[in-house]
């Protein structure tokens, strides 16, 4: 039995949430990856000041 174009199966449905749930899925994989930067950043600025700290004691 050919599938309808017209009426869409559950996989067809299921591809295209997918597809539309991509677009969320990379933006929050980019939040994810900006609070990670923002982190390593503060972790760098710990350490840079605690070696600043040591190297001035």
């Amino acid at each position: 039995m050919a599938p309808d174009p017209a009426n869409p199966g559950p996989q067809d449905l299921a591809v295209k949430e997918r597809v539309e749930g991509g677009s969320v899925g990379l933006s929050g994989l980019a939040a994810v990856g900006l609070a990670g930067l923002s982190l390593r950043s503060a972790v760098a600025r710990l350490l840079l000041s605690g070696l600043a700290a040591v190297g001035l004691a």
